[in-house]
C-alpha cells in the first residue's frame, strides 16, 4: 500500500508501512485491552506490572507465551514466502 501511496520515494513508503501496522496494532491493543488484557506485545506485560493491573506470578506466564507465539508466528510467516517461491 505504501509503494502505491508514495510514488518512488521509499522512505516515504516505509513511513506509510510503519504508520500502517502501527495504527493497526494500537487499534487492537485498545479493543482488547478490556477483555483479554492485550497481550499481544511484550511490552504491554511490564507496563500492566509495572500498574498493579497484573499479579508478578503471572508476568512469567505471559511473557513465555508471548515469545512462543512470536516464533510460532516468524516459522509461519517463512513458510508461507517459502511456498510463494518459484
Amino acid at each position: 500500500m505504501g509503494e502505491r501511496l508514495a510514488g518512488d520515494t521509499i522512505c516515504g513508503a516505509l513511513l506509510g508501512n510503519t504508520f500502517a501496522a502501527g495504527t493497526g496494532l494500537v487499534a487492537l491493543i485498545l479493543t482488547f485491552d478490556p477483555i483479554s488484557g492485550a497481550h499481544v506485545k511484550p511490552a504491554v506485560t511490564p507496563d500492566d506490572v509495572y500498574f498493579d493491573h497484573l499479579r508478578r506470578l503471572h508476568t512469567e506466564m505471559y511473557v513465555g507465551a508471548e515469545i512462543a507465539s512470536t516464533f510460532s508466528g516468524i516459522t509461519a510467516t517463512q513458510a508461507m514466502f517459502a511456498a510463494l517461491q518459484p
